[in-house]
């Protein structure tokens, strides 16, 4: 266990609509509660065996990649609006802070920092710093390009990556939600949603190691 995942803090946030829980205690807890989660939202009909087989990969991939970024959490969206499926998924995450970098500042300069240090990385993502009092936020959005077909020429489903820091002056260590959706038309609609969850994140104390 990283020493960022061991001082963790509670945190607690508000989801729209109706979400799937998986906590990420270890690789076949996880595998097993996405298993269940595919046979809840999709169904056990034969008909929709390839549909319940593509959605547990793609979740059993996101949630691996989250534990593996010290994620505590992930969340698969089941219905946002009513009556409308809308592809979303969320992880939680505590990282270490990258190398040079520190956080000892206030929250907004600490947010800047780090700002800056994910903006020399390069890449096409939109970095901005957005504004919460005592709270810095640094917002990382991006659009993920499916890959092309070698036997079609056709590119696939890509997806929208919107990656929220959190940084507090109280902590060394930041909490990093990251928003994934396939909606990539709609991605001047899903970034405010994303940023409407975020503004409802409230802190409880450090968890004990």
């Amino acid at each position: 266990m990283s020493e960022a995942v061991a001082m963790r803090a509670e945190v607690d946030f508000l989801l729209p609509g109706k979400w799937w829980h998986i906590a990420l205690s270890g690789p076949e807890e996880t595998a097993r509660e996405v298993r269940r989660m595919t046979r809840s939202v999709v169904g056990r009909h034969d008909d929709r065996a390839q549909l319940r087989h593509d959605i547990q990969l793609s979740v059993e991939k996101a949630a691996a990649a989250a534990a593996a970024a010290n994620g505590s959490d992930f969340y698969f969206a089941v219905e946002i609006v009513p009556g409308v499926p809308i592809p979303a998924s969320l992880a939680v995450c505590w990282p270490e802070v990258p190398a040079g970098l520190s956080l000892a500042l206030s929250a907004r300069a600490g947010a800047e920092a780090l700002a800056a240090n994910l903006d020399s990385i390069g890449g096409d993502a939109e970095i901005d710093v957005l504004e919460r009092e005592g709270l810095g936020v640094v917002r990382s959005v991006k659009v993920v390009r499916g890959p092309i077909s070698t036997a079609t020429g056709v590119e696939g489903a890509g997806e929208v990556v919107a990656s929220y820091w959190l940084v507090r002056q109280i902590s060394p260590f930041p909490l990093l939600l990251t928003f994934s959706s396939a909606l990539v038309s709609m991605n001047a609609e899903m970034v405010p949603l994303f940023d409407a969850i975020v503004s409802t994140v409230e802190w409880g104390e450090p968890e004990a190691s």
